[in-house]
């Protein structure tokens, strides 16, 4: 920053506001670079950690109470069930509180190709919600055009993790972080794993138990 090249007023101005803060004429630029350089920093630090990808996955041992899932099945992309869970989304506050949404995918992205991914996409109730499952079911079918299966799901031993849920990258950087670590931090193999999304957090729960809760349905 220079104060030449202005009127003498202001280079009055301009050099007394040098003097008082303490910085020569060139100091100043330095200043604005070190500041956009601690900016950078703050940005290339800050939003990783924001979104939870510093974050060390610890799994740990649980009691997965027994649900009744309604759900609806997906082949393709993992990444396309958004479109299922964005029809579901505005029922959600005239359903019974408890109910959360939910995903199970079958097949891993490692070994099969994205169009042929296996998946089942839909709503997480606890049993206590059994006897409104019918209910729920025409609301779906009313509301979002969806024709859901349902399913018992029983109770399991299970490790289970969270990751935090920002916005919609989250759906895409949890399972990156959170299977990636259970290739290593799980004890046994899982049965099948399922995805609660809850207001500010997505909860993995990997079944240790009861693998036919976790196939493909029968045609």
């Amino acid at each position: 920053m220079s104060c030449d090249g202005i009127s003498p007023t202001s280079t009055h101005h301009c050099r007394s506001f040098l003097l008082r803060s303490g910085l020569s004429s060139g100091q100043p630029a330095m200043v604005l670079l070190m500041m956009a350089g601690a900016t950078c920093a703050v940005t290339f630090v800050g939003v990783p950690w924001y979104f939870g990808l510093f974050r060390s996955i610890q799994f740990t041992e649980t009691r997965m109470e027994a649900a009744v899932f309604v759900f609806v099945t997906h082949v393709g992309p993992y990444k396309d069930v958004g479109n299922i869970f964005a029809k579901l989304a505005p029922l959600l506050p005239k359903l019974p509180a408890g109910v959360q949404t939910a995903f199970i995918g079958l097949d891993s992205p490692r070994h099969v190709e994205a169009s042929k991914l296996r998946s089942l996409c839909g709503l997480w109730l606890p049993v206590r919600l059994r006897s409104d499952v019918d209910g729920i079911l025409q609301a779906i079918s009313a509301g979002a055009g969806l024709k859901m299966s349902v399913r018992e799901i029983n109770a399991a031993r299970a490790q289970h993790t969270f990751f935090p849920l920002r916005n919609q990258l989250s759906y895409m950087l949890g399972p990156m972080k959170v299977y990636s670590a259970a290739f290593t931090g799980l004890d046994a193999p899982p049965c099948g794993c399922v995805e609660l999304y809850h207001s500010d957090q997505i909860e993995y729960i990997f079944a240790l138990e009861n693998p036919e809760d976790y196939k493909w349905p029968d045609a």
